[in-house]
């Protein structure tokens, strides 16, 4: 006998940039008409952060002209505003494209 598998949600990814709003739009467009709620979801990289712990990690600094040193604290602020940044887009685009965004 099947089984009938139902969805309830559609998970935009937010990771670092990757948030088109045209795709972002269709998509909540899409949950939309399937009522469908719209997740999005950040996904940190741990790997990334680490970077700041290593004494020999640097980061090219173009508009310096310069390698510098990592700042661990720099580096978790500048992904914490990433994450807050595409939640703020992500929230904007869904609303606008009339779906509740999760």
């Amino acid at each position: 006998m099947s089984q009938v598998v139902g969805f309830n949600r559609l998970v935009l990814d937010l990771s670092y940039g990757t948030l088109n709003k045209t795709v972002a739009q269709l998509a909540a467009e899409f949950a939309g008409l399937l009522g469908l709620d719209v997740h999005g979801l950040f996904l940190q990289d741990k790997g990334v952060l680490a970077l700041g712990e290593f004494p020999f990690a640097r980061e090219l600094r173009p508009l310096e002209g310069q390698w510098l040193s990592i700042d661990a604290d720099r580096l978790a602020a500048d992904v914490e505003f990433a994450a807050q940044r595409a939640r703020r887009r992500f929230i904007e685009i869904v609303k606008a494209a009339g779906a509740n965004p999760i």
